[in-house]
């Protein structure tokens, strides 16, 4: 059976009503051996279902219910029986859509953040890998990966994705990028959206407007209130440069520049009349942060002050 089948409603139903059948109970008991997610799931509800059991209805109001139902029924060819297996199969079936939903909200989702200054890489279900900058978060269902690879993100993460028929989704506030098998990073902040393709295709879909664009290995494209640049090229190399203090820029403003090195080195910093508009294209080794701002200043024109190990001021050179 597919893994879609066990996790329809009608299957859970009959299953907690013990109507299986022999074969179907022998592949349900295999299926569920062969991972762990699975056993964790519907142990759950066996536990829910056998706590639910040792509840009790009050006799009297059962009783007044079939007398309404007898008193309702006008064909003699309508079976007590029947009404009353077919309103504990309906109601069973409701229970076990109301469990399924809150156990997997609780259980399946995996989310994973970083901190300022922090970075980290998790392992996907499927053997794909993703790279999170600082200020940045992933949230995807376990339970459901076999059937769909979505993964939500927020903030810089760079992806290397296993290739299969089926697509890998990422959704971003401003952007959807979908591919099958590639090497990509994505950066959606408040300040600006990109996309960078290192490996294989991938589709970048606009999610406020109808644009979108396909991009391939060395090519770039950035968002700007709702709008896409024009694909621009980029050292693959580089994709993933803010993991080893390499940053590659095409036509960033400052304060974009600056904001992703406050996030990724944990820094605060002040200035005083610095056009922060102004954009910067090169590429800039920050081997430290002081180093990196330092590069910066030469071609914007200013100096750099330490107050402290994480605090700086720029201000315009004289």
């Amino acid at each position: 059976m597919s893994e879609n089948y066990y996790h329809q409603d009608g299957f859970i139903g009959r299953w907690i009503a013990g109507a299986l059948t022999d074969e179907e109970k022998k592949e349900f008991e295999l299926w569920q051996k062969n991972n762990n997610h699975r056993q964790e799931f519907f142990n759950e509800l066996t536990k829910i279902h056998w706590s639910q059991k040792s509840l009790e209805i009050p006799k009297a109001s059962s009783e007044r219910m079939w007398s309404a139902i007898a008193e309702a029924t006008t064909s003699k060819q309508v079976s007590r029986r029947w009404v009353r297996n077919t309103t504990q199969w309906a109601a069973t079936i409701a229970a076990s859509i109301v469990i399924y939903f809150g156990l997997e909200s609780q259980f399946a989702y995996r989310e994973i953040t970083t901190s300022k200054a922090q970075q980290t890489e998790i392992v996907l279900p499927d053997g794909s890998i993703a790279r999170l900058n600082g200020l940045s978060s992933i949230r995807y269902n376990s339970w459901r990966w076999p059937l769909t690879r979505s993964v939500t993100m927020h903030g810089e993460v760079y992806f290397e994705v296993q290739k299969m028929k089926q697509p890998f989704n990422v959704t971003a506030e401003n952007l959807n990028v979908e591919v099958l098998g590639t090497k990509f990073n994505i950066r959606d902040r408040a300040d600006r959206s990109e996309v960078v393709c290192s490996s294989g295709k991938v589709r970048v879909n606009a999610r406020n407007s109808s644009e979108n664009t396909i991009l391939t290995p060395g090519l770039a494209v950035s968002m700007h209130r709702g709008h896409f640049s024009m694909p621009y090229s980029i050292d693959t190399v580089l994709v993933a440069g803010w993991s080893q203090g390499i940053w590659n820029y095409q036509s960033a403003p400052i304060y974009s520049i600056l904001n992703d090195w406050e996030i990724t080195y944990g820094l605060t910093i002040t200035m005083d009349s610095i056009d922060t508009k102004r954009t910067f294209t090169g590429l800039i080794h920050g081997s430290s942060s002081l180093s990196a701002l330092t590069q910066l200043g030469l071609s914007a024109g200013f100096e750099t002050t330490i107050v402290n190990d994480s605090t700086f001021f720029l201000k315009l050179k004289k």
